[in-house]
């Protein structure tokens, strides 16, 4: 399974995250669940660039706060994204998330995906009650209780909600390079598959599969750091290495080097007493 989490900022923290699994019973609607503590006393302002991603989350954030010098918290609901963005982590101390499935949105939300892409909004603002009951439980909790209250939160969704498209579920094993081979597949024509991608992925289906392949290009590289971009290329599925850095400039906004060169940065400029 692959942990997107870990590819954010060039995959700076990905030694540091806890990685969950979700609860058996949420395994069909939940990829899986992680946990990002930072000190209190730790630098924190800073720029964080997350990947773009195929599929919706869950998040719950704790911040300190600075003026009054206690905290503050809150519960999102966040969509696909089809580029990466760039967030502001300053005072976070808490990142506790649950990856959704792709085609959880309207299963769960009763609303089509592409009304939350390139969004984050307040779970209070779609599912009010279940939001309060959930951040009223988290505001006392300490961070390894954390995800087992997200993973309520998603449930107690599923028990209200619709099941999964399982169309959706067979595209994350699709090929990237078989797309103009998916309306037939899925039995659609063109523009019904575009409707249906909008409404379940929030993204369209060729955009879908090349994030995904690019999220394996990435993990490759970190986890083989002397493998070549054009080899990691043949074998992630890119026509050859040029391919995969449009790719990368297209998603990530720069070429993979870079992006990977800014976990490589950060490990330096956050040491301990810098």
């Amino acid at each position: 399974m692959l942990l997107v989490v870990t590819l954010d900022q060039g995959g700076w923290r990905r030694s540091t995250l806890v990685m969950l699994p979700p609860p058996p019973t949420l395994e069909g609607v939940i990829d899986f669940l992680w946990v990002d503590e930072r000190s209190r006393l730790s630098p924190r302002s800073h720029e964080w660039r997350i990947v773009a991603d195929d599929a919706p989350h869950v998040i719950y954030a704790r911040f300190a706060d600075g003026r009054t010098g206690g905290e503050s918290h809150h519960l999102h609901v966040v969509g696909a994204r089809p580029r990466y963005a760039d967030i502001d982590c300053t005072h976070r101390l808490l990142t506790v998330g649950a990856r959704l499935r792709p085609g959880t949105v309207p299963a769960l939300f009763g609303i089509p995906g592409d009304e939350l892409t390139n969004r984050s909004v307040p779970a209070e603002s779609i599912v009010r009650r279940n939001a309060r009951e959930v951040l009223a439980r988290l505001e006392d909790e300490p961070p390894d209780h954390a995800a087992s209250h997200v993973a309520s939160f998603v449930a107690a969704l599923v028990l209200r909600g619709r099941a999964i498209d399982p169309r959706a579920r067979w595209l994350t094993g699709v090929d990237a390079r078989a797309v103009g081979d998916i309306a037939d597949g899925m039995g659609f024509g063109d523009r019904a598959l575009r409707a249906w991608s909008a409404r379940h992925l929030g993204l369209g289906v060729r955009r879908f599969l090349s994030i995904r392949r690019l999220h394996h290009a990435v993990e490759s590289r970190l986890r083989s750091p002397t493998a070549t971009w054009s080899r990691i290329a043949a074998a992630t599925g890119f026509a050859d290495q040029p391919h995969l850095v449009r790719d990368c400039r297209a998603f990530l906004g720069e070429p993979p080097t870079e992006f990977l060169a800014r976990g490589v940065t950060a490990s330096v400029s956050f040491k301990p007493g810098r």
